[in-house]
């Protein structure tokens, strides 16, 4: 368990130590909208009260009210090629006297369709080019946190994608 913590704590400082800077902002400029996926939770934390389709709500909503287009999977398709905000939440969850404690590592990232540069013809890829992620020590009965934390994250992708689409 201590282990599997560790892990998750590393990866979530080195993941968003390499995605800070404003070049990220730049690879959202001239973006029509996104289609959202939610992956689905583990069984236990369905069972200890989050929803996978609750956070899908949560998060297609708080794009809406901001202006954001979110389309179908066909949708997003035509208008910039393939472009996924991809929502993942990952929980270990604690033993013995931790029984009622989530490890949860959450993170947001944009997958867009992008071409080498040193290729002359290169064949398109599906990357991330928007990543925010962070881990978070939760109770089982404060697992509605998840969500804000998310919300968080969301706002965060919200506030660069205005900023690099204000006219």
């Amino acid at each position: 368990m201590k282990r599997a913590l560790l892990v998750l704590i590393s990866l979530s400082i080195s993941v968003n130590a390499a995605a800070q800077g404003s070049r990220r902002k730049e690879t959202l400029k001239g973006l029509h909208g996104l289609h959202v996926v939610v992956e689905k939770l583990n069984p236990e934390l369905e069972r200890d009260g989050l929803a996978t389709r609750q956070i899908q709500v949560d998060i297609e909503l708080r794009l809406r009210k901001a202006g954001i287009t979110v389309f179908s999977q066909g949708e997003a398709n035509k208008a910039d090629g393939p472009t996924v905000l991809h929502v993942t939440v990952d929980a270990v969850k604690g033993d013995d006297v931790l029984e009622n404690l989530y490890a949860v590592h959450m993170g947001v990232e944009l997958w867009q369709v992008v071409y080498l540069y040193r290729l002359e013809k290169s064949p398109a890829f599906a990357a991330a080019t928007w990543t925010i992620r962070g881990t978070a020590f939760v109770g089982k009965e404060k697992l509605d946190a998840v969500r804000s934390y998310l919300a968080d994250q969301v706002d965060e992708f919200i506030n660069d994608y205005l900023t690099a689409n204000s006219k």
